[in-house]
């Protein structure tokens, strides 16, 4: 999984100058930060004319809108990546929110942008939404899984609910985490000597809502 560093426009061809445009946008961001990026920047960067990005894109918010479109489908990858080969659903889950974690610890940049305020009026375009939502789903599927399997649920008359339920409780812990990680809260705190220790045990504690 490549970092927000690590790919710019020079990695395409012009062929597809969407991509190219947003890849321009990453290395904006990782250099000079969200602020400074513009159609203009990204079409000097990519190479083309000014009037080049708005064949793809309106205006800033919608290229922030496909960078962030981009970025939930990096967090769904690398969540479904991590429990490709596990059976046993409390380290799935564990491993969901290792990975979330590690992912917004590497990429702090594409990681404050989908939640930060750069974003205007998120909730108009479809495909943000859907793009978090599927993103989301990775860990809702897990926790229907681990609610079937859970004797203390047998009998909830809602099964669906109740896992979306849990899901964003289990998600705003991690997303909490991970913003106080990314955000040097952990740099000088002794509580969290080994951070996967520190994950595993957080993780366990909201797992007790399920299986204790």
């Amino acid at each position: 999984m490549p970092t927000e560093e690590s790919k710019t426009a020079n990695s395409y061809h012009h062929g597809d100058l969407k991509n190219a445009l947003v890849q321009a946008a990453w290395q904006e961001l990782a250099e000079k930060g969200v602020e400074k990026i513009s159609l203009r920047s990204i079409a000097r960067i990519a190479g083309v004319s000014q009037t080049a990005p708005y064949r793809h894109f309106k205006d800033k918010n919608h290229l922030l809108i496909a960078m962030a479109v981009e970025t939930h489908g990096h967090i769904a990858q690398a969540m479904s990546a991590a429990i490709q080969s596990e059976t046993d659903i409390k380290e799935k889950l564990y491993k969901i929110g290792k990975a979330y974690l590690q992912y917004a610890q590497s990429n702090p940049g594409r990681y404050k942008l989908i939640f930060g305020p750069s974003i205007q009026n998120r909730k108009d375009y479809d495909e943000l939404q859907e793009a978090g939502l599927a993103s989301f789903g990775v860990l809702i599927q897990q926790v229907a899984e681990a609610i079937k399997v859970s004797p203390k649920y047998q009998n909830y008359p809602d099964h669906e609910a109740l896992a979306e339920m849990i899901s964003h409780n289990m998600w705003c812990s991690v997303h909490g985490r991970s913003t106080l990680l990314i955000d040097g809260f952990y740099d000088s705190s002794t509580l969290v000597e080994d951070l996967d220790k520190f994950l595993k045990e957080q993780l366990r504690l909201d797992l007790n809502i399920i299986f204790d």
